[in-house]
């Protein structure tokens, strides 16, 4: 279930991104990084209702996994947005970029908080 909700944030957030990317410029995949952002500080809260032994721990994984998710593909439009470069392949870069941002996310959960 876990799985299933992940691959489809991913793949939902690349959709955005580059919707975004196309209709208009940096106003608005700037939106979709606040609002995804928000997305995952709003699924923080559900520790309140599982009672988690740290909430500020849940906080740092969350953020350490499916934050890179979020910032990658952004880091990887954005040139799109400050040229005037036409945006016909957004998604594929998008897409890429949220699966190098989940990869580097598991390597950060893994290996930099030390759950290994």
């Amino acid at each position: 279930m876990l799985a299933i909700l992940t691959v489809t944030f991913i793949g939902g957030y690349a959709l955005v991104a580059s919707w975004a990317v196309r209709r208009s410029r940096s106003a608005l995949l700037l939106s979709a990084v606040v609002a995804a952002l928000f997305l995952v500080a709003a699924a923080t809260f559900l520790g309140f209702w599982h009672t988690v032994p740290s909430m500020l721990r849940l906080t740092m994984y969350i953020l350490g996994f499916v934050g890179p998710v979020i910032v990658v593909p952004t880091a990887l439009l954005w040139r799109r947005t400050t040229n005037a470069l036409p945006s016909t392949g957004s998604f594929p870069i998008a897409l890429v970029g949220a699966g190098l941002g989940l990869v580097l996310g598991y390597f950060i959960v893994v290996f930099g908080f030390g759950t290994w």
